[in-house]
């Protein structure tokens, strides 16, 4: 709220704004008595159509000088944000980024008075439907219509969203919904976490956030397409592929040592990974199948093939060591908190996480994998396998971020032992990481004078190990090569 008057300047607006007569009606020739009448009924029309016009110009220019805090003459992003939190409007009810976008014309980050007062939408999202209450000049905004939030993203989505969103546009129209697109691709993701290393019109919004917030509220509608879980690899190359469009944002520090990198790491880390699926299923995410499909489903059932007994496919998986085999939980029986450390052969301890606190009747759980024994089943595995069919690796490195990355980075060194031995050293001067998968290896090789000889190392493991599953062979890319390229779903 203002402690300053408004009125006079809202009148000062109003006042600048008026309706000129027509001058002529037409060539048909009208009686003295006739057109005296006419031009009466004219002179009414005309006067109360710019009284009603002035009247509606000094609400919106009151309740624009109302919400303008710093008296700055434009509302800012917050401040705009605040008027309609002060109005009374339901979280959600109201797409702020949207509005803001559509007011702000010029584009330079404020609403200005001219802006507010031409560019608010008539009937459609937003309505000034009480001009100002005599109690002191109460503006009261109805909102008659949610947008369906259509989600750009990067996987498959280009095919839908060039034939499936017209779909949806031209249906919504007939019922005068609006569609907005909103960026959660790997590369908005990105640009929104940088906005310090931006110039002004390279700034996007943080649409994630938004749309994290929207779907804890019962007016949430989001079609959400998949996205990319981005790995390290896929996280890279989206940074060179913007740096190279121009966008001044810094490379992804694999070893963060300063203050700087550290905190350039952890924006990242908000981009790994499936970033996107945690933040818009915390609200009300309906994935159930409908209701005739499930019907179909139950009158025709899907019949599995027949096993037979020569079949050659065989699913391993460890016995001892694993997180299954090391799990314990327990169920607090009042509240408390506790805290992670890891204790090392030596007795040191280091504490992964200080605080965690908990509720009576909630159960922690926790579990420990061997690396030793992970390597040692793999490298079982491997030699053990029938010559006659491919060997895969199945892990989802994206969704369990912290544990698989560093499972498949330990088939990576283990199906390829004899190079890694041989060149540890220099992989770990070039920066080059098992949990990235042998791709890393490739492309930070490119342009050394140990390339041919890596490479060579590299195909005769290929050569002594089981045939192993491609993803690409046409490109010779391999189960191992991306983390992210072959997942369990």
């Amino acid at each position: 709220m203002l402690s300053r008057p408004v009125r006079p300047f809202a009148q000062r607006v109003a006042s600048a704004t008026y309706l000129r007569a027509p001058q002529s009606f037409g060539r048909q020739t009208q009686t003295p008595a006739f057109s005296r009448h006419l031009s009466n009924v004219t002179q009414e029309l005309i006067e109360s159509r710019a009284t009603a016009a002035k009247q509606e110009l000094v609400v919106l220019a009151q309740a624009f000088a109302r919400y303008d805090g710093d008296g700055s003459g434009a509302l800012n992003h917050e401040e705009l944000k605040l008027a309609l939190q002060d109005l009374d409007l339901p979280s959600g009810e109201v797409d702020v980024h949207q509005l803001f976008s559509e007011l702000d014309v010029n584009k330079d980050g404020t609403i200005e008075l001219s802006e507010w007062l031409d560019r608010l939408p008539k009937g459609t999202k937003v309505q000034v439907v009480d001009k100002m209450n005599r109690a002191g000049g109460y503006v009261r905004f109805q909102i008659p219509d949610m947008p369906v939030v259509y989600t750009y993203t990067d996987e498959a989505p280009m095919l839908a969203t060039y034939s499936l969103l017209p779909v949806f546009r031209a249906f919504l129209r007939m019922g005068g919904v609006k569609i907005v697109k909103r960026d959660i691709s790997v590369a908005g993701r990105i640009l929104a976490h940088f906005p310090d290393k931006l110039s002004f019109d390279q700034r996007v919004d943080d649409d994630l956030e938004a749309l994290g917030k929207l779907a804890k509220t019962p007016t949430a509608n989001i079609i959400k397409l998949p996205n990319i879980s981005a790995s390290i690899p896929q996280l890279c190359a989206a940074i060179k592929e913007l740096q190279a469009k121009g966008y001044n944002i810094p490379d992804f520090p694999s070893d963060p040592k300063t203050e700087e990198e550290q905190d350039i790491r952890a924006r990242y880390a908000q981009v790994l990974g499936s970033a996107v699926n945690p933040v818009l299923r915390e609200g009300n995410s309906d994935r159930r199948c409908a209701v005739p499909v499930k019907q179909y489903a139950m009158k025709h059932p899907h019949k599995n093939g027949k096993w037979t007994p020569d079949s050659k496919s065989v699913v391993a998986h460890m016995t001892d060591g694993d997180f299954f085999g090391s799990e314990k939980s327990a169920v607090m029986e009042k509240v408390c908190s506790v805290r992670i450390e890891l204790v090392s052969e030596s007795g040191e301890t280091t504490v992964l996480k200080a605080k965690t606190s908990l509720l009576p009747g909630e159960i922690i759980d926790s579990s420990l994998l061997s690396v030793q024994k992970l390597r040692a089943f793999y490298e079982k595995e491997l030699e053990n396998h029938d010559p006659d069919t491919l060997w895969s690796l199945h892990l989802k490195a994206t969704m369990m971020k912290v544990s698989d990355p560093v499972m498949f980075g330990q088939a990576v060194e283990v199906f390829f032992k004899p190079a890694w031995e041989k060149h540890g050293a220099l992989f770990k001067e070039l920066g080059i990481t098992s949990s990235n998968g042998v791709g890393d290896v490739y492309a930070k090789i490119q342009g050394h004078p140990k390339q041919a000889e890596i490479e060579a190392d590299l195909k005769a493991c290929y050569d002594s190990r089981p045939p192993l599953a491609f993803v690409d062979s046409r490109r010779g890319i391999t189960n191992l090569h991306v983390p992210s390229d072959v997942i369990v779903d």
